[in-house]
């Protein structure tokens, strides 16, 4: 818990000098939600959540901040307003990935976590894994 408390102290140093540093406002954000801080991890995702649509709505930022406010939502059992948010997560890095010909690193991590906040909510592991896999057919059927 020091380690977080040392994050969080030096990102509220940079803030209080830049305040419109996006990369400190999500390091903040990041580490009040490993510190079950989620209020304040919320306001500053949900901030930072405009200023980087704005930028580009599409973007794998915007992305990053949408997958961390969802398992925010996700923490605090608000299930029915992290799907949206995970699923547009999802979707970004899935046409990054079509883009580019290259899995993001985090293609398959948002994937997981898409799949277990479905289960969570009620749907059947399989079920939760088809819903997936219709997303990007032609990344998610691939064999290894």
């Amino acid at each position: 818990m020091a380690r977080y408390n040392d994050a969080e102290e030096s990102y509220r140093t940079i803030l209080a000098a830049h305040p419109d540093n996006t990369d400190a406002m999500f390091g903040l954000a990041v580490t009040l939600k490993e510190m079950a801080q989620y209020n304040e991890s919320e306001k500053i995702l949900q901030k930072l959540l405009t200023i980087e649509e704005a930028a580009d709505p599409n973007s794998i930022k915007t992305a990053t901040v949408l997958n961390n406010l969802a398992s925010v939502y996700q923490a605090t059992n608000r299930l029915d307003e992290a799907v949206p948010l995970m699923l547009r997560a999802l979707e970004i890095f899935i046409h990054f990935t079509r883009q580019t010909r290259h899995h993001h690193p985090l293609l398959q991590t948002v994937k997981n976590s898409y799949i277990a906040l479905l289960i969570e909510m009620g749907t059947s592991p399989d079920q939760a894994l088809a819903q997936t896999k219709a997303l990007a057919p032609d990344l998610f059927d691939k064999k290894p």
